[in-house]
């Protein structure tokens, strides 16, 4: 049975302030370190009610679990973010009929609390951000031409690397958190734009990516701009330095999991 939003935001209330509904537990699950040798890092949600983790830091998987960027998360130990070190894998299976991610989310979220004694709250603050903005002649984004027809698709695909996007059925808060992953501050929307887009995006990564493990490294004599200048002449959107209240999720206590 699917659960109204009224449904969903009592449950993160209840898995934010540390409680766990029954309703919002998996069927089963298995948290354990990874292995030294294991190859490959990611956190998935997977058809029939399963995540999966693999390789991952705990702070790949809170963002994940809270549908964030890590700028977005505070007061998290040095071990959260160390994929060297704090490495683990997760598999779990959600009751039937629990397939949508948002409802997984919140599994998981409950799962964090229960393993990892994890308890954490929401606070706004007044932090550094980038604000996105219409430049002076507006944007120049691409409108989609059929929404019906990409709808469902999600916006960015498999073609976002180092130095470049591409997306589809884009909305402003997925193309966002695409630019928060390079930037080394968070990103808010101030451009006022609500239809759904296409976007092509390049650039040459330089220092405001270091915070990310690229897969190359960054070359000087690379003649794309940078990302805000890419952004500015390629979307006719900018990315202006600011200092604004953001909602960010705050670690109050987190310890290493328990075991199964």
């Amino acid at each position: 049975m699917k659960k109204s939003p009224a449904c969903l935001a009592i449950l993160t209330a209840a898995c934010v302030f540390g409680q766990i509904p029954e309703a919002a537990r998996f069927d089963a699950a298995s948290v354990k370190p990874s292995g030294r040798d294991t190859k490959g890092s990611g956190v998935r949600f997977l058809p029939g009610g399963r995540v999966e983790a693999r390789n991952a830091s705990l702070m790949a998987i809170l963002v994940q679990a809270y549908d964030v960027t890590e700028l977005r998360i505070a007061g998290a130990p040095e071990w959260v973010s160390d994929a060297k070190t704090a490495r683990f894998d997760i598999e779990a299976a959600a009751p039937a009929g629990n397939t949508e991610t948002p409802r997984l989310r919140l599994m998981l979220q409950a799962l964090l609390a229960e393993r990892f004694q994890l308890q954490v709250h929401r606070e706004t603050r007044s932090v550094p951000v980038y604000a996105l903005l219409p430049d002076k002649n507006g944007p120049h984004l691409k409108p989609v031409a059929d929404v019906d027809k990409v709808r469902g698709t999600p916006a960015f695909d498999s073609n976002m690397y180092g130095g470049h996007v591409d997306g589809t059925d884009a909305r402003m808060p997925d193309f966002v958190r695409v630019l928060e992953r390079w930037l080394d501050r968070p990103v808010l929307d101030k451009t006022g734009f609500a239809d759904a887009f296409s976007v092509t995006l390049s650039w040459a990564p330089g220092p405001e990516n270091t915070r990310n493990a690229l897969p190359f490294a960054p070359n000087p004599d690379d003649p794309q701009p940078s990302i805000f200048t890419a952004v500015q002449d390629q979307l006719g959107l900018r990315l202006n330095a600011e200092r604004d209240p953001l909602e960010v999720i705050v670690i109050d206590r987190v310890e290493r999991p328990s075991p199964n």
